[in-house]
Parts: structure tokens; sequence; C-alpha cells
């Protein structure tokens, strides 16, 4: 079973990568995979899709998942080490406290 739509009880919130604020570029895009635990956090996480290769969008989306943790509502009902597929948008703005 695969988890397309994650809730979040603590969101991964990747830090805007130097590589790409030096290039002028202002977001990216970041699709990865990992696998869920019964406890909601993320493991094996490997980057499916980065827009902006080689800037640290995928580097920085990996070490955010390290952090997050999936709602309890998310994992019900789905087999242990279930696989989610997550879409990050990184973006260089200041984050809401």
């Amino acid at each position: 079973m695969t988890i397309l739509a994650p809730a979040w009880s603590r969101s991964p919130r990747p830090e805007f990568p130097l590589d790409a604020v030096e290039r002028g570029i202002s977001s990216g895009l970041v699709g990865a995979s990992c696998s869920a635990l019964a406890n909601g956090r993320v493991v094996q996480c490997e980057v499916l899709y980065e827009e902006h290769p080689g800037l640290g969008f995928g580097d920085a989306a990996l070490a955010s998942l390290r952090q997050a943790v999936l709602s309890p509502r998310t994992v019900d009902g789905a087999a242990p080490n279930s696989k989610v597929l997550i879409w990050l948008a990184v973006t260089n703005s200041p984050q809401a406290n």
C-alpha cells in the first residue's frame, strides 16, 4: 500500500539551499518516497524528483523528513513500512512562527 496524500503531525520544513539563493532561484519542488512506520516516522527516504538538481533541494528535503512525523490517521490501516509518496515545495520565504 502506498500513502499518496499524507497528513502531518509535524510537517517537514526544509531549509532553503544556499546554492539556490546564490543562483537567484526562489523555489524548488522535490518528490520523495519513504517508508512509513506505525509511530508516524518516515525512514528510508529517497529523492525521486528534484526540480533543480545539484542545488541542494533534495538534501534539504531529506533532512527535513528525518524530523517530520505523519499523523496517526495517515498510517492507520496501512501495513507497517508502507510506502509514502511526498511532494515538498521548497520556497525562499519567511515562515510563520
